[in-house]
């Protein structure tokens, strides 16, 4: 009894790994955009020494995630 796949005969297991990853890094980096913006929001209503250090996290973590997500798309399509 031979099983054919006919939807995935075309796309290589590599397309595949490579669409998962990407969408993956889509949702970090929404999520880090929701946490910078959390960081803000919480740093406007906590006055701490921290402040500063914490918005430079948040922002660090976003673009990095952005960074990420542009070379794993260039990566793919090459």
């Amino acid at each position: 009894m031979d099983f054919e796949l006919s939807m995935g005969t075309n796309l290589s297991f590599d397309l595949i790994a490579s669409l998962f990853v990407i969408i993956f890094l889509l949702g970090f980096v929404l999520f880090s955009f929701l946490v910078t913006r959390q960081v803000s929001v919480m740093c406007g209503v906590v006055e701490s020494n921290v402040n500063s250090s914490l918005k430079a996290l948040a922002k660090l973590q976003l673009l990095a995630g952005a960074m990420v997500l542009i070379l794993s798309i260039l990566i793919t399509l090459i």
